[in-house]
């Protein structure tokens, strides 16, 4: 039996509740849906109607949470935001404070992130939590700025653990200096089994400052989802596509043993943070603009480093996206990396500057989806865009 989730009300608090639970109501009587995530800050009335209509229709209530970045309610102090190599705090996605990353090595952070996951989940109608933003910034935009996390607490926990950073920016900025520098550069933050050994003493460094980011957030997430699962509650967790993991600080293969499921958000279509055409054009136009690459070289080398089937040009990227095939290979990824429950994300809604959709596209990705053993889908983003015919060709191409 597929496992069908969709994601519900994010930044949505003023829709009336009679019109949510319509929508919810008709989404029940199309698909099977077996979990609800449910938008953060949302007032009473309307998390308790998708409660009464989960438990209605047999299907599991989750708080959609952003661990990691504030959520209107929850707001980070500054003094945890990441540092960049350049020193400086790395700012949000367009100078968003909700994809504005707290560092999960700052004592504070941890501290305050358990006290608001408390609050949140005593008393509350909810079966499961599901995490987002688990992650460092994407460097993607701008990789001398935005890898992090350089701060005192990192700083002081990597030392702890014998490595040394001022070995790690030395070597970093060793590598960017030269065309093969930034090939292996590009290698080790995209390919977690590039062969370090031959690469030389600066490729090591980076390497082990890439796997200590690594292990910082698998440490963060399993102490919040045992939290968590104490209060008898589920855990499921917003990943990037595999290809895209080691870049953000995230390893699949101990997030699977901190969860009980885990979406991808392999987004073939998608021109918004986390969506495969977004974050590998910005990889590709740092190295066309700031390195040098021409365009066929920059895409060859991600080729290469991500074993994806790349589109030929950026302009390809930005009109089609990522075919059927690329998705099979993320799935088939998860798979290997040891997530037993494995929910890819589904783009399926239509939105000018984020995505590009048509009917033969999503049923073309459905069923690579389907045919790759996938457990189940995430229909994302939200519910309440979703077109209700998407609904329906979902439930045809998966045959529920």
């Amino acid at each position: 039996m597929s496992i069908i989730a969709i994601q519900y009300l994010e930044g949505l608090a003023h829709i009336p509740v009679e019109k949510a639970r319509n929508k919810l109501s008709a989404a029940f009587d199309i698909l099977p849906i077996a979990k609800v995530l449910l938008g953060w800050n949302l007032p009473e009335p309307l998390v308790n109607m998708c409660a009464e209509e989960c438990l209605r229709n047999g299907a599991l209530l989750y708080r959609w949470h952003p661990l990691l970045t504030g959520d209107g309610t929850f707001k980070p102090e500054p003094q945890w935001n990441t540092i960049g190599l350049n020193n400086k705090p790395v700012s949000g996605f367009k100078q968003l404070p909700e994809f504005t990353f707290a560092c999960p090595n700052h004592p504070e952070v941890k501290e305050a992130v358990h006290k608001n996951i408390k609050q949140l989940i005593d008393n509350s109608p909810y079966q499961g939590v599901f995490l987002d933003r688990i992650r460092f910034p994407s460097p993607a935009t701008a990789p001398q700025e935005h890898l992090a996390c350089f701060c005192e607490a990192c700083e002081r926990k990597a030392a702890s653990q014998g490595l040394d950073f001022a070995l790690v920016r030395k070597s970093i900025s060793s590598l960017l200096s030269d065309p093969e520098g930034i090939k292996k550069f590009i290698h080790l933050i995209f390919n977690t089994e590039y062969p370090v050994h031959e690469a030389g003493i600066e490729s090591q460094a980076v390497k082990t400052f890439l796997s200590f980011r690594a292990r910082s957030v698998s440490n963060f997430v399993r102490d919040i989802a045992l939290g968590i699962t104490d209060k008898g509650l589920s855990v499921g967790l917003d990943c990037f596509s595999p290809a895209l993991t080691f870049a953000v600080g995230q390893d699949l293969r101990t997030l699977a043993g901190c969860s009980d499921w885990i979406k991808i958000m392999s987004y073939a279509h998608t021109f918004g943070v986390a969506g495969l055409p977004f974050e590998f054009i910005n990889i590709l136009k740092w190295l066309i603009k700031e390195k040098g690459f021409t365009e066929p070289d920059a895409i060859k080398l991600m080729a290469e480093a991500t074993h994806l089937p790349f589109p030929a040009t950026l302009k390809e990227i930005r009109e089609k996206g990522f075919s059927p095939e690329a998705l099979v290979i993320e799935t088939n990824r998860a798979a290997k990396a040891g997530i037993k429950n494995c929910l890819p994300g589904i783009e399926l809604v239509d939105e000018e500057d984020l995505t590009s959709l048509n009917t033969e596209q999503i049923s073309a990705d459905l069923e690579a989806l389907h045919d790759a053993g996938a457990k189940g889908l995430v229909l994302s983003w939200d519910l309440w865009f979703i077109p209700m015919k998407r609904l329906e060709l979902v439930r045809e191409v998966w045959r529920l």
